[in-house]
């Protein structure tokens, strides 16, 4: 699956649910690892009530997927 580097992580999301006929019922969180290790640098979740149990999780809502990755000259 290719998709625009400037989608927002909610239209990710239901992208995702559309080809893997998902239809909403859980909730979802996006982690990304470290390159070199296997330790989590950043975690978000959709729904604000998610920001209560993690002072470093991050509110999805008008976050852009390209600002995950770091840019290379491919």
């Amino acid at each position: 699956m290719i998709v625009p580097a400037d989608l927002e992580f909610a239209q990710l999301h239901k992208i995702l649910q559309a080809v893997s006929g998902w239809r909403n019922y859980r909730l979802h969180d996006f982690i990304f690892f470290a390159e070199e290790k296997c330790v989590p640098v950043a975690r978000l979740v959709p729904v604000e009530e998610g920001l209560y149990y993690d002072e470093q999780v991050i509110f999805e809502r008008n976050i852009l997927y390209l600002s995950f990755f770091r840019s290379t000259n491919v």
